[in-house]
């Protein structure tokens, strides 16, 4: 699925702060949309919707709109690409503060996790019946925001660099690395075989999440089960080093 792929469903909840302190669903929004082409084999894996489902389907623009609008922030999957996908319905999503959620909960035993058990979980609606972790809506209320804050526009957030000594970063992600700090410790993740290794937080804010991969070469393929440190940040530049 790709940012090309036309919209054809939409999900969002939108939550307030209750007398108890936690968050709470106050409005639910649930949509779907027919289109002019069939999805693609690739789309369909990434979001298992038959194009069956959608006949005669037509997404409330107007009520999506409203429900961003009461919004101080959006809670997303993937903000880079949720953002530029709700922007073609909602310009003004691009105005909110956007903060990222695990895109999926250890253990879950089934091959899709659509997006109405993800918020349903998350807004404590169901039990956990032991899939692993839950992250709770109601746990960003905890957040410092300005630590957190991405400005988004047309093309995303902020390009950042990685540089680590001579070796080739082929990709970093910046929803990840923007919570960083100096000092905070990163783990890596591939073997022989792999297209990339991954470098994943291993300290902070950002822990678990994916922060830059790598090639494969016999150098980097070395340090898997090792660490390495996030030793500067200059503007849009991290520097690693061993």
């Amino acid at each position: 699925m790709t940012s090309e792929d036309p919209i054809i469903h939409v999900m969002c909840v939108l939550v307030e702060k209750g007398e108890d302190g936690k968050a709470h669903p106050a409005a639910l929004y649930a949509g779907y949309q027919e289109v002019a082409r069939a999805s693609s084999e690739e789309a369909f894996k990434a979001h298992g919707i038959p194009d069956e489902r959608l006949k005669g389907e037509n997404l409330d623009v107007e009520r999506i709109r409203g429900l961003v609008a009461q919004a101080s922030s959006i809670v997303s999957r993937s903000p880079r690409f949720n953002a530029k996908k709700l922007h073609a319905l909602v310009p003004e999503c691009l105005e909110k503060r956007w903060f990222p959620y695990p895109h999926r909960i250890q253990n879950w035993r089934w091959k899709h996790f659509p997006a109405g058990a993800r918020m349903a979980i998350m807004c404590g609606e169901v039990e956990n019946d032991g899939y692993g972790t839950i992250h709770h809506l109601s746990e960003l209320l905890k957040i410092e925001a300005s630590s957190y804050e991405v400005v988004f526009d047309e093309d995303g957030p902020p390009t950042l660099a990685v540089k680590f000594g001579r070796r080739k970063v082929l990709e970093c992600f910046p929803e990840a690395l923007l919570k960083c700090v100096e000092g905070d410790r990163f783990r890596f993740h591939g073997k022989e075989g792999y297209d990339f290794m991954t470098a994943y937080c291993d300290s902070g804010d950002a822990y678990r999440d994916r922060a830059f991969r790598l090639q494969t070469t016999p150098s980097n393929l070395a340090l898997s089960g090792t660490w390495a440190y996030l030793q500067k940040i200059k503007g849009n530049e991290y520097v690693i080093g061993a």
